[in-house]
C-alpha cells in the first residue's frame, strides 16, 4: 500500500467522523427546539388497564404541573413528570422519555389490586403489597370481596390468607367473599352455594384450606351442600359441618 493512499483513507476517515459528529450534534439541537405536541401515553396491565385512561393521566399532568406539552424538548423535566405520575393512586411506576424524532412518551405500570374491602363505611382495593388503593371510577376489578372488621386481622397475615386462596385455583374459583367478625373469626363465602365455612382466627391457613379442598372434591355432593349451613375448618385435620 502506497503512502498516499494510507494517508487518503487517514483523511477519508477523519472526515467521517467530523461529519457524523456534526450530524449527532445538528440533530440533537433541532431536537431539542423541537415543539412538544401531546405525548404518546402506554398504559400496561396484564388484567386491569382499564382501570386509569389516557385522560386521566394527562389530566393529571395538567392539574399538579405547570407542565404545557407545547413548548420545546429542553424544557420539559421527565423526572418531574415521572415524580406526578408516580403519586397517582393507581400507578405503581412510571417512565417518562423522548424518542430520537422528539415525541414525548409516557409508560404507566398500574398497581394491581387483589381484593375490595367494604369497612365501616369505607370502600378500597388492597394491591399485591397489602397497601391500600382507591376504587377506580372507570373499571371494577373482578377481586374477592373482604367485609367486616378487616383491621381485626393484621394486614400480614390476611395478605397470607389471599395469597393461598389465589395460589389455589379450585378454591379461587370458588372462594367470593371473606367476611371478619371483631373478635377476629373469618368465614369465607363460596360462590353458588347456601353455606358459609368457618376458617377461624387464621392459625395454619394453608394447611385449613387444604382440608377444604379435599372435602370439598371428595365428601360434598350437591345434595348435601343444600343441606348444610357452616362447614368448620378452624380445628386441625377436622372438616366439621353444621346443619
Amino acid at each position: 500500500m502506497s503512502k498516499w493512499r494510507i494517508i487518503f483513507e487517514i483523511f477519508l476517515g477523519v472526515t467521517m467522523i467530523i461529519a457524523l459528529t456534526a450530524a449527532k450534534v445538528y440533530s440533537k439541537k433541532i431536537t431539542k427546539n423541537q415543539i412538544i405536541d401531546t405525548p404518546k401515553v402506554q398504559i400496561i396491565h396484564p388484567l386491569y388497564s382499564s382501570m386509569v385512561s389516557v385522560e386521566d393521566i394527562l389530566n393529571t399532568l395538567h392539574e399538579k404541573t405547570e407542565c404545557c406539552f407545547e413548548r420545546n424538548q429542553q424544557e420539559i423535566n421527565t423526572f418531574m413528570l415521572e415524580e406526578t405520575l408516580n403519586q397517582h393512586p393507581h400507578i405503581a411506576h412510571t417512565e417518562v422519555f423522548s424518542s430520537l424524532n422528539g415525541a414525548l412518551h409516557i409508560v404507566a405500570k398500574l398497581r394491581t389490586p387483589v381484593a375490595r374491602v367494604f369497612n365501616d363505611n369505607q370502600a378500597y382495593y388492597l394491591d399485591q403489597q397489602g397497601d391500600s388503593m382507591p376504587l377506580s371510577k372507570r373499571y371494577s376489578a373482578p377481586v374477592i370481596l373482604i367485609t367486616g372488621s378487616a383491621n381485626a386481622w393484621e394486614r400480614t397475615k390476611l395478605m397470607t390468607l389471599l395469597a393461598a386462596i389465589e395460589g389455589n385455583s379450585f378454591l379461587q374459583e370458588r372462594i367470593v367473599g371473606v367476611h371478619i367478625d371483631e373478635d377476629g373469626t373469618v368465614y369465607l363465602h363460596p360462590s353458588q352455594m347456601n353455606f358459609r365455612i368457618r376458617l377461624g382466627r387464621g392459625q395454619e391457613i394453608e394447611q385449613r384450606l387444604f382440608n377444604l379442598e379435599v372435602f370439598w372434591k371428595n365428601a360434598l355432593s350437591t345434595e348435601r351442600a343444600e343441606k348444610i349451613k357452616t362447614v368448620d375448618i378452624q380445628y386441625k385435620n377436622q372438616v366439621v359441618c353444621q346443619y
